[in-house]
């Protein structure tokens, strides 16, 4: 450091022992603009006023000081003045955050300044907090750690230091301070951080200039920045906003270089490596990271799987997947694998985790063949054993076998690999393996064992053997993983482990397989610029060319030109014979009340004419011949769900109409309906009416009654959990529940019945008991009142309701069901809705904001068909056991916790209903007697709620000559239960004391 420099230094220390002996604006100018000409720091106007220096080699920790007094007094004192004379933001990025190149100690200090005064922000923040210039500075500090290369700047400022122990030293302790700086940061500013100085934003920032100074070299000091990264977990991050690998994928194959087998550079590869056997003990975080990324990447080209969701018609599975863009982004998963992890790997099974047969990592089939290629040929002993576990067998899923079936089939093509297959082939554990996948329950899984099978017998059969082979009838046709399997056998015939390792690397075909983008964290994280509107007039559009002369049209003639603007048009009559087969209406609701069956033939005329009603005629004769074919019926339950999900007409048409006869044929035969019953339940929950349908509900709702009859246990338990789901209507929970109920009726054998009339007339029965028994005591004790109470019975006996019509039961074809409702009553039907109903409840006391739909769950009309289902599914549960000492309390607690928190007529009246039908059973029995002791204080909630209900509907009383509206209204209904529960209740007390006393009730 020469004379001027040091001159320099001393008054910077002398400001930073004195600070308040600067008395004058233009002596504090003199000591702090000079420093800035090191870092060209000044602008025109003032660098003229100073000699310029050159930066000293090496600054030192006096540095950091001089930063800390700026902050923490100078800027405080003197910040009002440097603000008006324009000196301000000079001074705070000349000393701070300077952008010349040869200040990156500057930053070193910088951030160690910022970490020191953030820290002692966040330790003193109960008792004193930063001052608000200090802060402000620090937030404009800040600021700038999100634009530059920081990581580059700090391994430049650690080669200053003399001493190479040193240098290690102040690299760990900038590296911990780099990380720590967005928590630090969040400590102080809380909501009010920097903008881009969030977690996720700072450390993809810091991830790409990480990659970037892993081109240059010095990958010992950077496998310690990963490893505090992979700590922070932001390497592993699975979320859908930023990862490490996300952050730097696009720039890694950006380095990709036109050439066989070696698509990046020596050196660059080397680095790579380096890093990578620095980083043992996070290996596994890395490669799993970095391989569950690139295969976001492939599925996002719809390549990824065999089959693709739009490879749905017969003849196109496997376009996407044996297609050249697939073949380029299996190529550059490949070569990015392979710069990372390099080729050599030891155990590789378990760095990607496929090292347990209870792993839940999985892979797309694509990247499992670009896995393939980068594990060594030692590893197929290995993923030869996972694959035949029994244990994981056991507990696959479709897709992790795909994965691992697509591994070993690449793998046959390995020619290194022929002297392991013909051991493996005739090991025990490869042959218990197959049989444990021909025994498996999935067909798909099935297939995919005989496909291997059959692929390893062709290259393990000895001279004049005859290969493994399954019938063509096991491949041909559509579903159960046929489709899979023929792809999974042509990617077999043209794949190879050579034609990947040596492909010829396209910088854009691959980056363009991968579906990368180029992600500008600088345009992104920071502040975005408001453009100016463009206020230029665009240019006119140009007319269309014509090609040919508009058509000649005759000349209106006079009477044409005659006829008024305005017709009265009426009807003409029409003559209908009196034998004639068919019927006219005038009315278009009338058509509606006709038979089923003499309309039934002509629903999907009707419905297919109403959907086209609004379509221009220009489209539907442009309709394609081969879209208007009528689609083939359904004859397989898989076949259903896919229907359902479709928007289109004749899908939603075909379903309604096949798909209650198909599930009625195929209940009680093998396990079809079973296997595929959740998806279906879900689908058909979810219809909606999009077309004016006829029948729609009711077609659906015999759908999903035959769905529960047949399967009930995984279907019902659907069906309650989409239940409790924000995303449905009310229509369509109403339309669950009665499924539920319906389905109940069925395999109790009974007739099915409307569940709200049969609630209603179970409910009457209970009140006209309860009435009889009213009626001898009110004779007793006041005749007059007694007679009252028989004039209005006889007025509404006078209006008889429908209840007791007989309704037809189960259609024909309908196979008896093995489950019947007395077994499956409490388990799958009773106790899980109960269970989900207070579980829902509590979630809504500890939620303290709403989300949306979340009113409709539960609304009125909700809960009043779900105390109906429950009083049916309690009905006809009466022998089933455990139903007088588990069930009845709980239903009893059901329609307390409801009475306690409603007062609709509607719900109360429906939770007192149901009260009625349990109670009803136990009367004049042991049972009820037992009720009465273990349960008295339940009970005597029940009878004072059901008082205040009947006392205070007494008030709402209708006419003296009730209409037939009135008597089917809510208020009465309610008013009348509510009646009834008092005398039951009080019969029950009766006869409880009766028995406690030893002594038989009189009748």
């Amino acid at each position: 450091m020469d004379d001027s420099q040091q001159d320099v230094q001393s008054g910077l220390l002398r400001l930073v022992d004195r600070p308040n002996s600067v008395t004058k604006y233009e002596e504090l100018l003199e000591i702090l603009l000079p420093p800035l000409s090191w870092f060209n720091s000044l602008p025109i106007s003032l660098a003229e006023k100073f000699t310029s220096q050159e930066c000293p080699h090496y600054l030192g920790p006096w540095w950091a000081a001089v930063q800390h007094t700026l902050l923490t007094n100078i800027l405080v004192t003197w910040g009002e003045a440097l603000e008006q004379g324009g000196l301000y933001e000079i001074i705070l990025n000349g000393y701070f955050t300077p952008d010349n190149t040869t200040a990156d100690q500057a930053w070193r200090y910088t951030l160690s300044t910022c970490s020191e005064q953030l820290s002692a922000a966040t330790r003193a923040k109960d008792t004193a907090e930063l001052h608000h210039i200090t802060r402000s500075a620090l937030y404009r500090i800040l600021e700038k750690f999100t634009h530059g290369d920081v990581v580059l700047r700090l391994l430049s400022a650690v080669k200053y230091e003399r001493n190479e122990a040193t240098r290690d030293v102040e690299w760990t302790e900038a590296v911990a301070q780099l990380i720590a700086l967005p928590t630090r940061a969040a400590n102080v500013f809380e909501l009010e951080i920097p903008h881009g100085l969030e977690s996720n934003a700072f450390y993809s920032r810091i991830a790409q200039d990480w990659e970037a100074a892993l081109s240059l070299g010095e990958p010992g000091r950077l496998a310690a920045l990963l490893s505090k990264l992979v700590r922070s977990g932001f390497v592993s991050n699975r979320s859908h906003t930023m990862n490490f690998w996300k952050a730097i994928l696009y720039n890694i194959t950006s380095r990709i270089q036109k050439s066989h087998g070696t698509p990046f550079s020596e050196e660059y590869t080397r680095n790579w490596h380096a890093v990578w056997a620095l980083s043992s003990s996070h290996q596994n975080v890395l490669l799993c990271s970095l391989a569950q990324q690139l295969d976001v990447c492939l599925t996002q080209t719809n390549a990824a799987w065999p089959v693709s969701l739009q490879e749905t018609s017969p003849g196109l599975e496997g376009r996407a997947f044996l297609s050249p863009r697939a073949s380029n982004a299996r190529n550059a998963a490949y070569a990015v694998l392979a710069l990372v992890a390099g080729n050599e790997i030891s155990s590789p099974l378990e760095l990607i985790s496929w090292d347990s047969p209870s792993m839940t990592t999985l892979y797309s089939p694509l990247m499992s063949l670009a896995i393939s290629a980068w594990m060594p040929t030692d590893a197929l002993p290995d993923l030869i054993e996972l694959w035949a576990n029994p244990n994981r067998c056991a507990r696959t899923s479709a897709k992790q076998e795909q994965m691992l079936t697509t591994a070993i089939l690449a793998y046959t093509t390995d020619g290194e690999a022929t002297l392991i297959w013909k051991q493996l082939g005739r090991d025990t554990m490869f042959l218990q393996g197959v049989s444990t996948h021909l025994n498996h329950h999935d067909p798909l899984i099935r297939r995919l064992g005989m496909l291997v099978a059959e692929c390893v017998s062709s290259l393990t059969v000895g001279n004049g053997g005859k290969p493994l082979q399954f019938p063509t009838s096991v491949w041909d046709g559509q579903g159960e993983g046929r489709n899979i399997c023929r792809v999974l056998r042509a990617m077999r015939d043209t794949f190879t482990f050579e034609a990947v390792r040596e492909a010829q690397s396209d910088r854009e075909c691959w980056m363009k397989a991968l579906n990368l983008k180029s992600s500008n964290l600088n345009q992104s994280f920071s502040q975005v610029q408001i453009t100016k509107p463009n206020t230029e007039r665009s240019s006119p559009k140009v007319p269309p060319l014509t090609r040919r002369l508009p058509a000649r049209l005759p000349a209106r003639s006079q009477q044409e030109k005659n006829r008024p603007l305005i017709e009265v048009v009426e009807p003409k009559p029409v003559d209908i014979e009196q034998d004639d087969l068919f019927h006219t209406y005038a009315d278009p609701y009338e058509q509606a009340i006709s038979s089923d069956e003499g309309n039934e033939s002509s629903d999907d005329e009707q419905d297919h004419n109403a959907s086209q009603a609004g379509a221009p005629d220009s489209e539907r004769e442009n309709i394609d011949e081969a879209f208007s074919k009528p689609r083939r019926p359904p004859v397989y339950i898989y076949e259903l769900a896919p229907l359902a999900r479709e928007r289109e007409i004749d899908a939603q048409k075909l379903l309604l109409k096949h798909a209650e006869p198909l599930l009625r044929r195929k209940t009680g035969w093998g396990y079809e309906i079973s296997e595929h019953a959740a998806d279906l339940c879900m689908a058909l929950c979810t219809m909606q009416d999009h077309y004016g349908l006829r029948r729609f509900e009711d077609r659906r709702l015999a759908a999903m009654t035959a769905l529960c009859v047949a399967s009930p246990d995984p279907v019902v338990d659907c069906i309650y959990e989409q239940l409790f789901t924000a995303h449905y209507s009310t229509a369509q929970r109403i339309s669950m529940l009665h499924a539920v109920a319906n389905a109940a009726q069925e395999l109790a054998g009974t007739q099915a019945e409307d569940v709200d009339k049969a609630v209603e007339r179970l409910a009457d029965d209970a009140v006209s008991e309860a009435h009889e028994t009213g009626s001898r005591r009110t004779a007793k004790a006041d005749p007059a009142r007694h007679a009252a109470h028989t004039r209005r019975s006889v007025v509404r006996s006078a209006f008889p309701s429908e209840l007791n019509q007989k309704l037809p039961f189960a259609p024909q074809g309908s196979v008896r069901p093995k489950v019947s409702y007395t077994r499956a009553a409490l388990s799958v039907f009773v106790f899980p809705l109960i269970n989900r109903l207070f579980a829902y409840r509590r979630s809504l006391k500890r939620q303290r904001i709403a989300y949306a739909g979340s009113e409709t769950v539960l609304n009125d009309t909700v809960l009043h068909a779900l105390l109906h289902t429950l009083g049916v599914l309690c009905y006809y549960a009466q022998n089933a056991p455990h139903y007088y000492t588990q069930l009845i309390p709980d239903i009893l607690e059901v329609a307390d916790e409801i009475l306690i928190h409603y007062n609709e007529a509607m719900v109360v009246g429906a939770a007192l209903s149901l009260v009625l039908i349990v109670l009803r059973a136990t009367l004049h029995t042991s049972h009820g007697v037992a009720l009465a002791c273990s349960h008295s204080a339940l009970l005597n909630r029940l009878q004072e709620a059901a008082q205040k209900c009947f006392a205070y509907l007494e008030t709402r009383t209708g006419p003296d000559a009730p209409t037939p509206e009135y008597i089917e209204s809510p208020d009465s209904r309610a008013r009348r239960a509510a009646a009834a529960v008092i005398v039951q209740l009080a019969e029950l007390q009766q006869a409880t004391q009766s028995a406690l006393l030893g002594s038989i009730p009189q009748p």
